[in-house]
């Protein structure tokens, strides 16, 4: 700010002509004030950042989470490769930082229960026991409601993978497809596209590496995945045998999550944490690791290696 010369002692005045000394007081205010100004402007800017929105009206669901404390999320969990048939499941970590990030967000203690592959092989949709249940889609029959957050064009196509057949070379993605099964992890967003744009079977496993592992057995005729997985994967020298086609999926959300119960305030508040989740650092960096992992999971697959 531009003093005012009129409060200010002319710089030719005698060494001894006084100050005022009310000068003095006036710049070390200005000064605080500004200094106070930045401070709290920094702090709310801060704040906001870190919480973008205000969550909308809550419903009978968020009321009862508010009011217990906690909130109870359900992950899930499988076997990562392991030559030990009785490994036992592991949570889901990208799974775990999301049901981290909703409580903070609703400022109570989280609970997690690990949701692992049944007898058939797959995890089930159960929302007894949870207050939602993060990744996967599905009616139990409990008036139960799935809710999703749309997903931005940051966030990778899907491909699919073949055998490499000499004589299907020349085919388009449409023919080469068509009628197929292909395997996908429960819960992925490029499963609906597929089935819709290629006609396609989804044979679903409980995660990624156990739909590697099940398309590498030839249990389906390809694998549907992220594009950015399979960049990486095909710098290995076995994937040679294998056909990459160009579906170039768009993922049809970004995640997703079945809610135990409420109603339309409580779909809105949920859907409104998952975008925030899927725009924060945090969420990006934890899709990143997830990537990462699957990529080196992938490396750990072998003969008699166990992952679903």
């Amino acid at each position: 700010m531009a003093e005012n010369p009129q409060h200010l002692p002319s710089r030719h005045a005698p060494p001894n002509t006084p100050r005022p000394r009310y000068a003095y007081g006036v710049v070390l205010s200005l000064l605080s004030a500004g200094l106070l100004w930045w401070l709290t402007g920094a702090y709310a800017a801060t704040g906001a950042r870190q919480n973008p929105e205000v969550l909308p009206e809550a419903g009978p669901l968020i009321q009862h989470i508010r009011e217990q404390g906690h909130i109870t999320v359900g992950v899930r969990a499988y076997r990562r490769p392991s030559p030990d048939p009785e490994a036992r499941p592991e949570p889901d970590e990208y799974d775990l930082a999301l049901a981290r990030a909703l409580a903070h967000r609703l400022q109570v203690e989280l609970r997690t229960v690990p949701q692992a592959p049944d007898s058939d092989g797959l995890i089930a949709v159960d929302v007894d026991p949870v207050d939602l249940l993060l990744g996967l889609a599905g009616d139990d029959g409990t008036g139960s409601m799935v809710v999703r957050s749309a997903a931005s064009s940051a966030l990778p196509r899907g491909d699919v993978v073949v055998l490499a057949r000499p004589a299907q070379q020349s085919l388009s993605p449409k023919l080469a497809l068509a009628g197929r099964t292909v395997c996908a992890a429960q819960g992925s967003p490029y499963a609906l596209p597929a089935t819709q744009a290629y006609d396609v079977q989804i044979k679903w496993l409980p995660s990624t590496i156990a739909a590697l592992s099940a398309f590498s057995a030839f249990e389906c005729d390809g694998l549907l995945a992220d594009a950015d997985l399979l960049d990486r994967l095909q710098s290995a020298p076995d994937w040679a045998y294998y056909r990459r086609l160009p579906t170039a999926l768009r993922p049809a959300f970004a995640d997703q999550a079945t809610l135990h119960s409420g109603d339309a305030r409580d779909a809105q508040a949920v859907q409104t944490l998952l975008a925030e989740w899927s725009a924060s650092d945090d969420g990006q960096a934890h899709r990143q690791q997830r990537l990462s992992l699957q990529a080196f999971e992938a490396t750990q697959l072998q003969p008699g290696s166990y992952c679903h």
